[in-house]
């Protein structure tokens, strides 16, 4: 059995692995070395040989005996390659762990649902971590909302490269990761990535201010009710079912200075039906509870949430984990 080696051949196989197929630059270096065997060259020689080929400064030719001769038809410089090489692997290597560990990219600041049952039902079998498993239980038994770009917290699973841009997949914290995993790791990158962008999309507002509740940066508003009011400057008041107006009936009689109302006409609003109309009217907003247990948003007919409102919306968000209410159709474009 015979055969020929043809260098030009091995010359063109090295270029494409390493410039087309983004395969390491040691593979195509390694297989050019094989026509390079000789004690007449050194080894920095040979390697600065096998560069000048692969960037296409020079190329062997000749059949079982190499020639190294100039080429320069298509100089490429291999420095600024080697760092896309770089972030092709850790694209590549990124989607692989997201097709093996999916839950690990599962942002849990923008699931629809309770993360840690989620991540109970992953670790008892119940559900399978694969995505078709964990999507079909995100997007079947809980609400999607039009606002949700985050995709029920899925969002990560189709972008590889921003993950790869932010920091590489050794430092995503596991589920149950200890606190500090989340405030000086991979979600804190999410978080400032998501800052710079300055995007206003209702699910990712959500997102950030859940994220900085979570880690401390932000106080969580202690509730004692899912019912009750809040002012234009964000103090919640509790109350009961169907109580809102009576609630408010005492807002107003305790604080009749600043409604700018004497003792008798702040008496007069107990017992009426209008001191809940008394309130929106100046800006407040209720939070009701109707059948089937759904929260909305009630306020004036004339007015929008004030950011001091959202902020506490948010925190009641948060607490109550009530991500079926839509407070952006409230606000100012």
């Amino acid at each position: 059995m015979q055969f020929h080696i043809d260098s030009a051949f091995l010359t063109d196989i090295a270029r494409s692995w390493f410039w087309n197929e983004k395969m390491p630059y040691k593979k195509s270096e390694e297989l050019l070395m094989c026509c390079l065997n000789t004690d007449k060259l050194s080894l920095e020689e040979k390697k600065a040989i096998c560069k000048d080929v692969i960037e296409g400064r020079k190329k062997f030719v000749g059949i079982d005996e190499c020639q190294i001769v100039n080429d320069g038809k298509n100089v490429r410089t291999i420095d600024e390659e080697l760092k896309n090489h770089t972030r092709y692997n850790a694209i590549a290597a990124i989607k692989t762990d997201i097709a093996c560990n999916p839950f690990k990219y599962l942002d849990p600041f923008s699931v629809n649902c309770s993360y840690s049952e989620l991540a109970e039902k992953i670790k008892s079998g119940e559900i399978e971590n694969t995505i078709s498993d964990i999507e079909d239980y995100l997007l079947n038994y809980h609400e999607v909302k039009e606002d949700d770009v985050l995709n029920c917290g899925m969002w990560l699973w189709q972008r590889p490269e921003f993950i790869t841009d932010i920091c590489d997949a050794s430092k995503i914290p596991e589920g149950n990761s200890p606190l500090v995993a989340y405030k000086d790791g991979f979600w804190r990158y999410i978080y400032v990535a998501l800052k710079k962008k300055g995007t206003h999309e209702p699910s990712v507002l959500r997102r950030q201010n859940r994220y900085l509740v979570f880690i401390g940066e932000k106080p969580k508003t202690l509730f004692n009710s899912e019912f009750g009011l809040i002012s234009p400057k964000g103090e919640w008041f509790d109350c009961g079912f169907a109580e809102h107006n009576s609630t408010a009936a005492k807002i107003i009689h305790s604080t009749k200075d600043h409604f700018g109302l004497t003792k008798e006409q702040a008496f007069r609003y107990y017992g009426s039906d209008r001191c809940l109309d008394f309130l929106f009217d100046r800006g407040w907003a209720a939070l009701r509870n109707p059948e089937f247990g759904r929260a909305y948003v009630d306020i004036g007919d004339t007015h929008t949430l004030t950011k001091y409102q959202v902020d506490t919306l948010m925190d009641y968000i948060v607490f109550f984990k009530r991500f079926d209410i839509d407070i952006m159709k409230y606000t100012k474009e």
